[in-house]
């Protein structure tokens, strides 16, 4: 009697005991649990489960050095997290690492030991910069300690050294900044294991400090997909403005698709969706000769909305194994707005991180990418007020273990002004003008580290009291995006009905894209460039770059300006405090063009300088590209053209055309030239390409005679027309 009251004691204790831990599956780590300070490492749990089930379980982690990723408050660093994440240890040691997971039955918990070996870094000193997978070419910025850098004695030395023997000093200066920039050339680093380290050095050559970065270069050269300094994505190396739609179907593709993207964002159609829809998504694609990104949260594996941070990163893994040699795949994307849902529910950093580094083991050659709500990036968003969030890179080393980093390699949100323009916290704001600082705090909370990109909004999104997005507002939404440091603008189409005139606007910002892209792509221009439009109801934005075009054989530096009139929406007039006038003039002030020539591409006239400034009148919503060169369009001889190559068809200098079978038209092949505009030999336009034709079409009388074919005002091929 005695012993079975004692038993029955012990079992009830048992089941009631709510920290009750049983052992997980054995914690996997890599690179492994002998690291060194700063090195990334990739924590996972094996679920165990199929790819078409999700976890529902509770994880967290405890990192045995002071972090954690656990479910409540008050630190940063106390958030939700999943079966996998990624850490960063910055001081030496061994430290226990405990993963618990919490079912409705109960407690699991799994743990490892990880050795740390090295130094910590001292407070404040830190290598700021992109994550090194699928770089074409990087800057990387040091932040120095002021106590450092304003003992002029002390020095600086980076090196990058391969594990084959590569070695190479990067930089090596005294008198510091508080901040230094170098250029690492990812491309010409042979395929090898790197460690890029940073040394800080007292007057006697003693070390003061040091941190290492260690990352792989499984190729030669550069990546099929890469990204360069100026946070281009380049497709084979060439620089390549992105623009895209969301969720597109096949119908799609065949029918306004066809003008208005180059790429795709996420699977567009299938009942059901697996490794095999993927797959054959990717296909149809690539009979569009379009590219995609994906698979977003369209996957084999991916969890439910409440549980997605638990999604199986080995059906990821398997994803990227099958498809990564994919000639249409672009960049990996695993889940839309992963902010989205608040702490309890988001895929915390950590864990997109993880999911992000598989992908870089597996594929050297395409980047990941994911698109946020953006909302947290305007003022009247939140209690954030425009401060971004915790994707962000500026902030990061809470949820790192001390040390920032990216969770994706490309990031970008998407907010539509025009929609919520009539809401009642938008009083007193102008949504426009939020629209473009969103993307300043877009750039600047990532340090302009990685490129940002951006949706537009191009027919109704919900049924608010708002008017649908008319052609003008489509483009100057679009140019805004642009101005403001996208690298990809993004069609929002997915719900309701877009008007003929707005898809008409989207291809032509797409053919505006086409041929400037790699313009807007490079670095800013050396030239000073000011305006007197920055004040509500006279507002226009505007970017520069300078480039080297080749007019009649010689080569001339011009410098494009790409502008906007920023102009809020009518109806919205109730809420802000000046009203849109039809038209504004503006003055650009140019350093240096008093013997230039000014041309504005958009209305295909001259402007005429006024010493160092020129100026314009812009309507609403408004647009332009002007080009700023010496010798202009106006050849008063024939020259020599440079040949060129467009695909595999090699164009000679001199192209000689018989009118005998001509009226008004000429046939031009489209593989070798496209959005091409016909020149006398006085400057004078002749005759233009029709969209989705392969004739030009001639203004006037067709004459023999020596022209000028201009493709994205380079002149580069003479045309002589004889009887």
């Amino acid at each position: 009697m005695t012993n079975f009251i004692t038993i029955s004691f012990i079992l009830v204790i048992v089941l009631s005991c709510p920290s009750r831990c049983s052992v997980l599956s054995q914690i996997i780590v890599s690179p492994g649990t002998e690291i060194e300070v700063g090195e990334e490492v990739q924590f996972k749990i094996p679920l165990n489960i199929p790819f078409n089930d999700t976890d529902a379980s509770l994880y967290e982690w405890d990192f045995g050095d002071g972090y954690f990723m656990k479910k409540g408050f008050p630190s940063p660093s106390h958030s939700n997290s999943g079966p996998t994440c990624i850490h960063f240890f910055m001081k030496p040691g061994k430290f226990t690492v405990k993963v618990f997971k919490t079912t409705n039955t109960g407690r699991d918990s799994s743990t490892t030991v990880v050795n740390v070996k090295g130094q910590s870094p001292i407070p404040g000193f830190e290598l700021w910069h992109a994550p090194f997978h699928a770089r074409i070419s990087q800057h990387i910025y040091v932040r120095i300690p002021l106590n450092i850098a304003l003992n002029k004695a002390n020095k600086l030395k980076i090196t990058i050294n391969g594990s084959n023997g590569y070695s190479k000093i990067l930089l090596n200066k005294p008198s510091l900044k508080s901040e230094e920039k170098f250029l690492l050339k990812n491309s010409e680093l042979p395929k090898d294991s790197y460690t890029l380290r940073a040394d800080l050095y007292n007057a006697e050559d003693k070390i003061i400090s040091y941190l290492k970065e260690k990352f792989d270069k499984p190729y030669d050269g550069i990546p099929a997909v890469g990204i360069n300094e100026n946070n281009a994505l380049c497709i084979n190396g060439r620089p390549t403005f992105l623009v895209t739609g969301f969720l597109l179907s096949d119908y799609e593709y065949t029918g306004w698709a066809e003008n208005c993207v180059n790429a795709g964002i996420g699977v567009g159609y299938y009942e059901n969706h697996s490794l095999n829809t993927w797959k054959d998504y990717l296909s149809t694609c690539k009979s569009y000769d379009r590219f995609v990104i994906g698979p977003i949260h369209r996957w084999e594996g991916g969890g439910g909305f409440c549980n997605e941070r638990n999604s199986n990163i080995e059906s990821i893994e398997q994803y990227v194994n099958s498809t990564k040699d994919e000639s249409s795949l672009l960049m990996w994307s695993w889940k839309d707005e992963p902010d989205l849902g608040g702490r309890d529910i988001m895929i915390p950093p950590p864990v997109l991180a993880s999911w992000t580094s598989s992908c870089h083991k597996i594929d050297p050659n395409h980047p990941v990418w994911i698109n946020l709500t953006g909302g947290d990036y305007l003022t009247y968003w939140n209690e954030m007020g425009g401060n971004g969030t915790v994707f962000d890179y500026i902030g990061s080393d809470s949820l790192y273990g001390g040390k920032k980093h990216f969770p994706v390699d490309f990031i970008g949100f998407d907010i539509y002004p025009l929609e919520s323009s009539t809401w009642a916290r938008l009083k007193n704001r102008r949504v426009m003008e939020e629209f473009a600082l969103s993307y300043d705090r877009l750039i600047e909370r990532n340090y302009n580290l990685i490129p940002i990109s951006g949706f537009v909004e191009c027919q109704e999104i919900e049924n608010l009291e708002t008017p649908v997005p008319t052609p003008d507002q489509i483009l100057m939404e679009a140019w805004i995006t642009v101005i403001h440091g996208a690298k990809m603008v993004s069609w929002f189409h997915y719900f309701g009905k877009r008007p003929q005139a707005n898809i008409e606007a989207m291809n032509q910002f797409c053919s505006q894209m086409k041929t400037y892209g790699n313009i807007i792509l490079s670095a800013p221009s050396n030239r000073i460039i000011t305006d007197d439009a920055n004040v509500p109801g006279k507002r226009v934005d505007f970017i520069s770059r300078d480039t080297i075009v080749n007019h009649y054989g010689q080569s001339d530096t011009c410098t494009y300006v790409f502008a906007v009139r920023v102009t809020e929406p009518e109806g919205s007039d109730i809420f802000v405090q000046v009203k849109e006038p039809e038209t504004i003039n503006v003055t650009y002030h140019v350093s240096g063009i008093s013997e230039m020539k000014i041309y504005d591409v958009n209305n295909n006239r001259w402007i005429t300088p006024d010493k160092n400034s020129f100026s314009d009148t812009l309507g609403k919503c408004s647009n332009r590209i002007y080009i700023i060169s010496k010798n202009g369009f106006n050849a008063d001889k024939d020259k020599t053209f440079k040949a060129i190559e467009s695909k595999n068809h090699k164009i000679e200098n001199t192209a000689v055309i018989n009118l005998q079978p001509f009226k008004n038209t000429i046939a031009i092949p489209t593989d070798i030239i496209q959005n091409i505009r016909i020149y006398n030999l006085k400057g004078t336009v002749v005759g233009k390409m029709m969209k989705n034709s392969s004739s030009i079409i001639w203004n006037g009388k067709l004459s023999t005679g020596t022209y000028l074919i201009s493709d994205n005002h380079q002149f580069n091929l003479k045309l002589s027309l004889i009887n």
